[in-house]
């Protein structure tokens, strides 16, 4: 199963910008001028998550203590 969601990475647009910064999610790194810096699986879904939602909700964040 593991596998099959890096294949499925791997075919969806793997660029994204955020402000000044691009994200590779196939590659799971963070790049501002032209510094690359390696990210985790959970690094990288935190941050897709947190720019679909445009943050998080102190609701939300109390519930998960």
């Amino acid at each position: 199963y593991y596998n099959f969601k890096i294949i499925l990475n791997f075919f969806k647009k793997s660029k994204i910008t955020i402000g000044n910064y691009e994200i590779d999610s196939n590659q799971r790194v963070i790049i501002k001028d032209e510094t690359k810096v390696k990210i985790t699986e959970k690094e990288l879904e935190l941050i897709l998550m947190l720019h679909k939602n445009n943050g998080l909700e102190k609701s939300y964040l109390l519930k998960i203590r």
